[in-house]
């Protein structure tokens, strides 16, 4: 499958189960989950099922990206960018261009 539209089959998932939102907003912090509507269950089938292990990498990329003034869009496509990295032989620079990132100036 093309790494684009492997990255557009994944953003296409959200998260339905109330238990999981409910992790989500204990472990991140509600408004951080307020801001974030993108999270999705496809983050768990990449990262092997640990949630813990998730939201440790979520907050680790997130306050990359704050540093770096990414929108929350390109957040998203930060992420998957990076596993997807562990899905193809491309660098993560590559990958990056492939979800369309636009570094900030």
């Amino acid at each position: 499958m093309r790494k684009i539209g492997f990255a557009k089959y994944l953003i296409g998932y959200t998260i339905s189960d109330d238990d999981t939102r409910k992790k989500f907003k204990e472990m991140l912090g509600k408004k951080f989950l307020d801001q974030s509507e993108w999270i999705n269950e496809s983050m768990f089938k990449l990262d092997g099922g640990d949630l813990q292990d998730v939201v440790g990498k979520l907050k680790e990329i997130f306050d990359e990206v704050k540093r770096m003034k990414f929108g929350h869009d390109d957040f998203i496509k930060l992420y998957y960018a990076a596993r997807l990295e562990d899905y193809t032989n491309l660098p993560e620079r590559d990958l990056v261009k492939e979800v369309n990132i636009s570094a900030p100036a």
